[in-house]
């Protein structure tokens, strides 16, 4: 937890930040905001862990660029859960392309057939060849053997809206977590007629690829006090003129050392044309 700091000790800390030797013997790990992390630049740094998903591409480029500046081997760990998509969204709805510059980086979180370089040099509109990562990201690391089984989550994608479409009908909304319940069960009430490898986190994938793909859309609701992110059916879960607007896509996630490949078909019924 934050404390408050009187201006000498704040002072004290401040120095022993910034003096080389004081900071390599009494001060190994600095807990801080963007704002203060961003100042640090000590070459010899070898970790850079986020507790929770940053805003945007850019911001997370340069907060990782803390790390390694001396050319020695570092770490950056991500630490992402499905809420911290919502809790960022509510901040970033305001400006002009905040969500679009959030999406990005939650599908850099999911993606994992690309080499994290190469999303992050595509990003910024620079080419990158993956195989002179020398398997430094979690992707391109020959260590991390993985089985792929391929897994159609169409009819799961239409629980989903169904479970929303159901929720309206009661005059009701769901944010990601409610509607992750709901149609997952919680606890002891957890669905029984789901596939077994359909976890709560494979579940929340699930809807989190909805959402990148567009089957799925945040509608937000402001209070007084907070701004809420409720999900409902996006363009690409609408029949426009008999014309299925759900273009097939897929995506792989794992479990473990299991990876999944989904395909998403045709989210409707009916016989429709692909666009």
């Amino acid at each position: 937890m934050p404390t408050w700091m009187p201006p000498t000790a704040a002072a004290s800390t401040g120095n022993g930040w910034i003096t080389p030797y004081r900071s390599v013997i009494h001060n190994q790990v600095v807990v801080a905001t963007i704002a203060f992390g961003m100042g640090i630049d000590k070459p010899d740094v070898r970790f850079v862990i986020h507790h929770s998903l940053s805003k945007s591409m850019e911001n997370f480029y340069q907060e990782s660029g803390r790390a390694g500046r001396d050319d020695q081997p570092a770490y950056c760990i991500l630490y992402y859960g499905f809420q911290d998509i919502f809790r960022q969204s509510t901040m970033v709805m305001r400006e002009q392309t905040g969500q679009q510059k959030l999406y990005g980086m939650v599908n850099y979180c999911h993606d994992i057939n690309r080499c994290r370089r190469a999303i992050i040099a595509d990003h910024f509109d620079e080419g990158w060849d993956s195989t002179k990562c020398s398997g430094m990201c979690d992707v391109c690391d020959p260590t991390l053997v993985t089985v792929t089984n391929e897994v159609d989550v169409t009819s799961l994608c239409q629980e989903v809206i169904k479970v929303i479409q159901s929720a309206t009908a009661k005059e009701q909304r769901l944010t990601g977590l409610k509607l992750a319940d709901s149609w997952l069960g919680k606890g002891d009430k957890r669905r029984g007629n789901h596939p077994a490898w359909l976890t709560r986190e494979m579940g929340e994938r699930v809807i989190t690829h909805m959402l990148l793909e567009g089957y799925l859309r945040e509608d937000y609701h402001f209070t007084p006090y907070s701004t809420i992110s409720y999900l409902v059916p996006g363009s690409r879960s609408r029949i426009h003129n008999l014309m299925c607007c759900c273009a097939p896509s897929s995506a792989k996630w794992h479990i473990g050392q299991q990876v999944y490949l989904w395909k998403i078909s045709c989210m409707c019924t009916c016989t429709c044309t692909f666009v």
